[in-house]
């Protein structure tokens, strides 16, 4: 008898604690019966995360909705919603209209996927390439579905920004900088000018941006 209470109070245990913690997903829905889904700001196992494991969609706990590719050492930012001043503790939520969007802590929308397209049932997701897509329908097999919005349409324009190679192991894993940052650049011109330099022995560069917001990301 104390053995069958010990295993029902270890089972209830781990019921309440699956209950409370978040995992990554592969794909989130909304529906009339279901208004919205939230991304929890800053939580790391609380995303959108592509079939291959190798994108995820974070909301992060400084405020900014961003795409991450894991293959590369840093996990590189390969897009970020468009936010003037981002907030802390903004939270990201799909609404059942079909709308994306950034709510700071005062309850105000700071950014959105678009307008209302009509309450129905939507689903968000990543493909293959990185991008969060949002369709209408039920299921990605629904013969019916269209694509309400792709992220693809909406990046951030590049900004300037310290850029610095690193050197990239030829197993992957992350190596020794070459030095100080070289230049102020935008993006795009950081991963280029890294991308084109090699280390003594061959290996490939990769470079860490800093946008001004304190935070570099590598790719």
């Amino acid at each position: 008898m104390r053995v069958l209470w010990f295993a029902a109070g270890l089972l209830s245990a781990i019921v309440s604690l699956s209950t409370i913690s978040q995992a990554c997903t592969g794909v989130e829905h909304v529906s009339a019966s279901k208004a919205e889904y939230t991304l929890t700001p800053g939580s790391a196992d609380d995303c959108i995360r592509s079939a291959d494991g190798r994108y995820e969609l974070h909301m992060e706990k400084e405020g900014t909705l961003s795409i991450y590719d894991n293959r590369h050492p840093g996990h590189v930012l390969v897009w970020q919603a468009k936010l003037d001043a981002p907030q802390p503790g903004s939270k990201a939520v799909l609404r059942n209209t079909g709308a994306l969007v950034v709510v700071d802590p005062s309850g105000k929308d700071v950014w959105s996927s678009g307008p209302a397209a009509g309450i129905g049932d939507y689903f968000i997701m990543l493909d293959a390439k990185g991008h969060a897509q949002i369709y209408k329908g039920s299921t990605l097999s629904d013969p019916a579905k269209t694509l309400a919005w792709a992220s693809e349409a909406d990046n951030v324009p590049d900004q300037d920004g310290f850029c610095q190679c690193h050197v990239t192991n030829t197993d992957g894993s992350p190596g020794k900088n070459n030095g100080s940052p070289f230049t102020t650049c935008g993006l795009m011109s950081c991963r280029s000018a890294c991308a084109s330099k090699k280390d003594y022995f061959g290996d490939a560069l990769i470079g860490t941006y800093n946008r001004g917001t304190g935070k570099c990301k590598a790719f």
